[in-house]
C-alpha cells in the first residue's frame, strides 16, 4: 500500500471546506497525509479546521496564490503518490482505493487518472465531466487538457522532476504541470469516477473568460504548440456569440454582425477547432453547458482556494 499526500490549498472557502475534508476522511486511507493550506482566510474557515472531526493539519498564513500553497504543502507533507483537492472539490468514496491499487499494479506508471463529475454549490450532481478522455499526448497539446485535476494523482518523484507548479500562472498551472509530467511519464487512465468538481459562478473558471484563455495560449506557446488547442478556440468562440446576443439585444445589430464574424473566425483560423465540432465527443460537452447551465464549456483548470 502506498502512502499518499494530498495538498488542499483554500481562501475564504469555509462554506464548501466541510464536503472537502469530510471526503477525504471518508476515504478511511490508513497511509495520508492531508494538510490544508490556507492564506488567511477570515470567514471562519480557521475555527472550522480547529474543530474538524478528527482533527485536520493545516496552515493559515499569506502565500503567493495557488500553485505557491501547494507547492509549499508538497514539502511539508510526506507520501509517495500525490495529489492535491481544491476546497471546494470533493473525492468519490473508495477513490485513494483504487488509485492505489492502479499504482501498484502498475509500477512504472508515473500519473493515474479518472473520471470525475460536475456538482453545483449545493452538491447536486450536474453530470460527467464530458472532456475526460483516455490519454492521447497528441491531443493534450492541441485539443486541450482533458484530465480532471481533482481526479488526477502522480508519483512525487514524477513532481520532483516536472514541477513545482509555475506561481505566475492563475488558472493554467495544472494544465503546463500535466504537459511537462507526461513528456517522460507514463500515464493510467482509470475509467472509474475518482472526484467531483464543484462548478459554480464564485469559481475562477466560470468567472475567468478569455483571461484564462490567453493564458493557455501563454502555456502551450512555452511548449511549442502556436495555434490554440481546439476546445479552447470553440470556447473563445462561443464567448464571441453570447456577446453578440448581448448586444442584438440591446438593439446594437451592427456590433452584433462583427462579433459574429470574430466568432467564425476562431474556426477558420484553426481549422483543427471546426473539424472538433464533428466530434460527439464536442457535442455532449457542449450540450452538457446548455443543458446543465454551466458558465463555460466544460474545459476546467484551475479552482478557487
Amino acid at each position: 500500500m502506498h502512502a499518499f499526500a494530498i495538498v488542499t490549498p483554500s481562501f475564504q472557502q469555509a462554506r464548501f471546506l466541510p464536503a472537502t475534508l469530510g471526503s477525504v476522511r471518508d476515504q478511511h486511507f490508513p497511509r495520508l497525509d492531508h494538510l490544508v493550506i490556507d492564506g488567511g482566510s477570515t470567514d471562519g474557515t480557521l475555527d472550522l479546521l480547529k474543530k474538524f472531526d478528527p482533527p485536520v493539519r493545516f496552515i493559515s498564513e499569506p502565500d503567493r496564490g495557488q500553485a505557491d500553497a501547494i507547492n509549499k504543502g508538497f514539502a511539508l507533507t510526506t507520501g509517495e503518490i500525490l495529489s492535491w483537492l481544491n476546497s471546494d472539490d470533493t473525492l468519490a468514496p473508495g477513490a485513494l482505493q483504487w488509485v492505489d491499487k492502479a499504482f501498484t499494479e502498475n509500477p512504472d506508471v508515473g500519473l493515474v487518472y479518472g473520471d470525475a463529475r460536475f456538482i453545483d454549490a449545493a452538491g447536486n450532481d450536474l453530470g460527467p465531466c464530458t472532456q475526460v478522455e483516455p490519454f492521447n499526448r497528441r491531443r493534450l497539446m492541441t485539443h486541450g487538457d482533458f484530465i480532471a485535476q481533482p481526479a488526477a494523482f502522480f508519483r512525487r518523484s514524477l513532481f520532483d522532476q516536472a514541477g513545482p507548479l509555475d506561481v505566475s500562472l492563475h488558472w493554467a498551472m495544472d494544465y503546463d504541470f500535466f504537459i511537462k509530467a507526461t513528456q517522460t511519464a507514463r500515464v493510467l487512465y482509470l475509467p472509474r469516477v475518482l472526484a467531483q468538481y464543484r462548478f459554480h459562478s464564485a469559481g475562477k473558471t466560470a468567472s475567468s473568460g478569455r483571461d484564462r484563455i490567453e493564458e493557455v495560449r501563454k502555456v502551450v506557446r512555452r511548449h511549442g504548440q502556436n495555434r490554440l488547442p481546439a476546445y479552447f478556440e470553440l470556447e473563445l468562440a462561443a464567448i464571441d456569440l453570447n456577446q453578440a446576443i448581448a448586444q442584438s439585444r440591446r438593439g446594437r445589430i451592427d456590433q452584433a454582425a462583427i462579433t459574429i464574424f470574430g466568432a467564425m473566425a476562431h474556426l477558420l483560423i484553426n481549422p483543427r477547432a471546426l473539424f472538433t465540432l464533428a466530434s460527439p465527443q464536442t457535442r455532449r460537452t457542449i450540450a452538457a453547458r446548455y443543458t446543465r447551465r454551466l458558465a463555460t464549456p466544460s474545459t476546467p483548470f484551475a479552482k478557487p482556494r
